[in-house]
């Protein structure tokens, strides 16, 4: 299945976020930024002290299919080559 969407969810077997990136070029570090600068520890921690159900949590954002990367970034996704998936 071609993914096209950059998500983030709690995983109850890891008990940790899972994230889960398109296929493209680099989407491996987009996956990554919101590991390091978004849905990290710190993160996990102030929403649970808020009295937020950490566990619900649920995330994605859809490629933008008109971006002017679009075809640079996720060639597979776009038709044009690149990575197999």
């Amino acid at each position: 299945m071609k993914e096209n969407k950059l998500r983030a969810r709690w995983s109850k077997r890891e008990k940790d976020i899972l994230l889960i990136h398109p296929l493209g070029i680099m989407t491996r570090c987009d996956g990554a930024y919101l590991a390091f600068k978004v849905f990290n520890n710190e993160f996990v921690k102030e929403m649970v002290d808020r009295g937020y159900d950490i566990t619900s949590l649920k995330f994605e954002i859809t490629v933008d299919k008109n971006g002017k990367r679009y075809q640079k970034r996720f060639p597979t996704l776009a038709g044009i080559g690149g990575e197999e998936g």
